[in-house]
């Protein structure tokens, strides 16, 4: 059972992450959200993300084709899973299969699921069901292929009629009178996939076949119009996690679809444990204080910016917010921002970066609200009420010791740019290494000359206001063992460590930077530039690194991630681009 399980979460995770990365930023925002497919749709679905409109698919597939990461991640899945004699576990592995040795060709994927050169999909959940939803010209195309992963498997398969609607039902567990079925249909130029379990009935399944339609569904909403309005997202490609019909169906506060099969799913694990953990969350003060709570963080929504694809070239900018509808809290929250230096705003021109915007002087003012907050706030819940005790215990001006002396600093990041391995004297040795780390601090001279006695070598170091560098070998012999010349040095409102020219150029531009509060966290990546000297270390030091990994270093791809605190939540930026040759 556990490896069929795998094999479905495969087979979904596949399936996402193609309805993910093939969407067009050419799509007008208007247009790309009118989709009679979202009248299918539950409004109070777990999750949704969609591509409305449709695209280029030849482009993609040629692209997602030449990338080998790719092609070792889909063989190490079917290698675990062929393992297996499990009859359904046999069923997907072949699915998977047809999945694998068809993205090489635009024109055999295109045959095998019976689709153009441009289609528009979905993928949501009914209850507990996940869906996927894709339109389809050719339907012999998805029965075909399903009809030969039956037979290579032999297991059961019932073609039903509901509505006038034909569907097939292929058996892939069955144990203790518990069916799982993988269910599929086409009506009115979709095709469905979805599963029929112990936990949904008839009237479900039919929802999830998009045989029949909510009563209220995501099309009656307008979220999807919403979103794209108030985010800045390009509506290729959108989605959500729905944060209230979660936690409210598993308190049973509501009664909605979820709710329903999951209670079904507890009664069937309870028929063998006689207990439910969720018991104590069920009570009617539970349930309002939870769906207080989460009433403030509703969603996480999800959706691109700009994409843009070619047989050679991926580009993306995405966001991804936790929504909040407490500004007061965004408010108090985004008093923790720090400074983070402009070159961490991208992945250009460098290995990979780190960067920690954090105003220390606010952290425990900050603290203290949020702790007031928590435990003066009324709650009967049990579990909250025990929580709040024990968070009573705990004042957070403690944390005052520890940030006292950095109340000046505003952040912290660390910067790669080059660096070269030599194999002189038979061990890996750094030959050269450009490289930047930076203390963004108000009064740096003063902050330094305060925390230098610590370390009483740094005693007679002083820094210069005016940016001169101190070779600070001198004072940490052990540096030169590692082959590594440090300068120590003041630029604008920042200490810096620097190496290499690079690092030189972009200490530079820190002087003509203003210390302001503009973020939280920073992260950057050059996959070729990170992972072949990697594997060059291994390499010297006898090391053998994991199978998984070798693909990586051939992979010509820059990411970068930024997250703030906003008036809209909690929100992460990201870009993605890509060349393959």
């Amino acid at each position: 059972m556990k490896k069929v399980l795998i094999a479905v979460a495969a087979i979904a995770a596949a399936g996402t992450a193609y309805l993910y990365n093939k969407q067009d930023s050419s799509v007008s925002n208007v247009q790309s959200l009118e989709s009679p497919a979202l009248s299918y749709v539950p409004a109070e679905t777990l999750f949704f993300s969609g591509q409305l409109k449709p695209f280029p698919l030849k482009k993609y597939i040629t692209l997602f084709s030449k990338n080998e990461a790719n092609h070792q991640q889909l063989d190490s899945i079917v290698t675990e899973l062929s393992t297996g004699e499990h009859s359904g576990q046999k069923f997907l592995v072949s699915l998977l299969e047809t999945y694998r040795d068809t993205i090489n060709s635009p024109d055999l994927l295109m045959q095998n699921y019976g689709v153009e050169d441009s289609f528009s999909s979905l993928f949501y959940t009914v209850g507990l069901l996940p869906v996927m939803r894709y339109e389809i010209s050719k339907p012999e195309a998805l029965w075909a292929m399903l009809d030969k992963a039956q037979k290579a498997s032999g297991i059961k398969v019932k073609v039903n009629t509901s509505s006038g609607i034909e569907y097939k039902s292929y058996t892939l567990y069955e144990e203790d009178n518990q069916v799982i079925e993988l269910t599929a249909a086409v009506n009115n130029g979709w095709a469905t996939v979805t599963f029929n379990t112990p936990v949904n009935d008839q009237k479900q399944l039919e929802l999830a076949l998009a045989i029949n339609k909510p009563e209220s569904s995501l099309e009656n909403t307008h979220l999807l119009n919403k979103m794209v309005t108030k985010y800045g997202f390009d509506s290729a490609y959108l989605g959500f996690f729905n944060h209230v019909a979660l936690v409210n169906g598993l308190t049973n506060k509501d009664n909605n679809q979820f709710s329903q099969m999951f209670n079904k799913m507890l009664t069937l694990a309870n028929t063998k444990t006689d207990t439910n953990t969720l018991d104590v969350f069920r009570d009617k003060a539970c349930q309002d204080d939870l769906s207080t709570i989460v009433n403030n963080w509703p969603r996480t929504v999800f959706g691109t910016k700009a994409f843009n694809v070619s047989q050679s070239s991926l580009n993306l900018k995405a966001s991804m917010i936790i929504e909040s509808e407490n500004t007061e809290l965004m408010q108090v929250l985004s008093g923790l921002r720090g400074f983070l230096p402009e070159h961490l705003h991208s992945a250009k021109d460098k290995i990979m970066s780190f960067g920690l915007g954090l105003d220390v002087a606010k952290v425990t003012p900050v603290l203290t609200t949020l702790w007031n907050d928590f435990t003066q706030t009324k709650y009967q819940c049990t579990p909250l009420v025990e929580m709040q005790a024990e968070v009573a215990k705990n004042s957070p001006m403690m944390t005052a010791m520890v940030t006292g002396m950095a109340t000046d600093v505003k952040g912290l990041s660390v910067s790669l740019f080059d660096f070269e391995l030599s194999t002189e004297n038979n061990k890996p040795e750094l030959k050269t290494l450009d490289a930047l780390m930076t203390f963004s601090v108000k009064n740096p001279i003063s902050f330094f000359n305060s925390i230098k006695a610590f370390y009483p070598p740094f005693s007679n170091l002083k820094l210069e206001a005016d940016g001169t560098s101190v070779a600070l070998n001198e004072y940490l012999p052990i540096l030169t063992e590692f082959g590594v010349n440090l300068e120590l040095a003041v630029k604008g409102d920042n200490i810096v460590l620097l190496s290499g020219n690079k690092a030189l150029e972009v200490s530079q531009s820190l002087i003509k930077q203003s210390l302001v509060n503009n973020g939280v966290n920073s992260f950057s990546l050059d996959y070729k530039k990170f992972f072949t000297p990697l594997f060059d270390v291994a390499a010297m030091a006898g090391q053998e690194l994991p199978s998984e990994l070798e693909s990586l270093k051939n992979t010509d791809m820059r990411i970068h991630f930024l997250m703030d605190y906003t008036n809209n939540g909690i929100e992460f930026n990201s870009t993605m681009d890509s060349e393959v040759n």
